[in-house]
């Protein structure tokens, strides 16, 4: 392991424990947003570093980590479409354990609530897009 490479954060995955990539983080932006390479390039760099500093802080990123620091960087720059395209849709882990514990079909329940959320992000992106005011 490199002197650099004792720097950067662990990252836990399904994989087991890697290291971190910010390559990881372009390639994501490139294929999910319609940043082009420089933009993608400059969010991933800062991503990076907030990344390392929050690494010293927690024993290991996750992937949902890194997603919401790339996120919030992307707002921190300006880039609130691509932050939408980017964005992680689903509910809060608390809502699922209460649908489980109060519907009788809860993955029914969950599946209506994600599609209604992706479909607020959807209007949200269109408006964006029209020069509309939220």
């Amino acid at each position: 392991m490199t002197n650099v490479n004792k720097l950067l954060p662990r990252v836990l995955s399904k994989d087991g424990c890697n290291d971190f990539n910010p390559e990881l983080i372009k390639e994501s932006l490139l294929r999910e947003t319609s940043l082009n390479e420089c933009q993608a390039d400059m969010i991933t760099l800062e991503s990076a570093r907030l990344a390392v500093l929050i690494g010293r802080k927690i024993e290991k990123l996750t992937a949902p980590i890194i997603r919401e620091i790339v996120e919030i960087t992307m707002l921190q720059n300006g880039f609130e479409l691509n932050r939408l395209e980017y964005t992680r849709i689903g509910i809060s882990r608390h809502d699922i354990e209460e649908l489980i514990k109060n519907t009788n079909y809860p993955h029914q329940e969950i599946l209506l609530k994600v599609l209604k959320e992706f479909n607020e992000v959807i209007k949200l992106m269109e408006k964006i897009k029209n020069g509309e005011k939220k």
